[in-house]
């Protein structure tokens, strides 16, 4: 394990050494770039430049994010926020779209299950729906999506 004294990286040799680990937004390079200390006009030359050259994208990266929380029973609303965190805007209808391309199931399916799952109890009182309908809030399931489901009488798991 060697110790390097005094080696200073450019800006793009330490994004190209973090590129390799895993897909980055651009605003999230930017924020790690930045953290590390290097100066605002070069984090922005070379954000801008792998960007360019296709070496970072936010489409790209949403997609890893979408089929990450989808694969983790997570709704289009947590897509949309997780990647607001990273710097990534998205319309409603765009993390919808993305949850959609990226999920097996539809969100009222996906709200059913978690309903049978985890508040099987969610219709015995106003209490546990209110707990059932904020568990869902919490996993990315739309309020629409929430209020419909808890309506319809869910069946005991059958497994």
């Amino acid at each position: 394990m060697g110790v390097h004294v005094g080696v200073q990286r450019s800006a793009k040799e330490q994004a190209l050494l973090r590129l390799n680990a895993r897909e980055y937004a651009a605003g999230e390079m930017k924020s790690y770039l930045k953290r590390k200390g290097y100066e605002a006009a070069e984090i922005s030359e070379v954000v801008e430049t792998l960007v360019a050259e296709g070496l970072i994208s936010d489409e790209r990266y949403s997609r890893v994010i979408a089929r990450n929380s989808s694969g983790r029973s997570k709704g289009p609303g947590y897509i949309r926020m997780k990647l607001r965190q990273k710097g990534v805007q998205l319309s409603p209808e765009e993390a919808r779209t993305l949850f959609q391309e990226n999920s097996s199931e539809s969100e009222s399916d996906l709200a059913l299950r978690l309903l049978r799952s985890r508040y099987p109890r969610a219709h015995e009182s106003p209490k546990e729906r209110q707990r059932a309908y904020q568990g869902l809030i919490r996993r990315g399931i739309s309020h629409e999506i929430a209020q419909l489901c808890l309506r319809i009488p869910i069946e005991p798991a059958s497994d």
